[in-house]
């Protein structure tokens, strides 16, 4: 992961969460072990946003570090399943491309990327 990939990711986890807050939720950023839910302690979500009618595990990545996030699937499945969660996957880009960020992808790739969308969208 690039600086700027982490920067951006940063960025985007800070304005997510004012949002959620915005919106009356508790919001716990990169939360400890202790504000994190049994059924998610093997794994520390970006964001954990929970309202009384609500409970949100978010996630942010990069365009360059969703194809290394290869528990996406695992983590959204789980979350789906529980009572009352839900999962949310926010994919943020830097502004400016440098040639370290492009990555080009083989047809492998990205029919994986595709079924993993596809999946990720029968989830929502």
């Amino acid at each position: 992961m690039t600086k700027k990939d982490l920067d951006r990711i940063r960025e985007k986890i800070i304005e997510i969460s004012k949002e959620y807050i915005d919106n009356g939720y508790v919001v716990f950023t990169e939360p400890k072990l202790t504000d994190t839910p049994d059924f998610l302690k093997n794994y520390q979500p970006d964001i954990i946003a929970i309202s009384d009618k609500d409970k949100v595990v978010v996630e942010v990545k990069s365009k360059s570090t969703i194809t290394k996030s290869s528990n996406l699937e695992e983590i959204a499945d789980v979350v789906n399943k529980q009572n009352g969660w839900r999962f949310e996957l926010v994919v943020t880009n830097p502004s400016e491309k440098s040639s370290e960020d492009k990555q080009e992808l083989n047809s492998s790739e990205i029919n994986k990327l595709f079924e993993e969308a596809a999946l990720l969208f029968q989830l929502v």
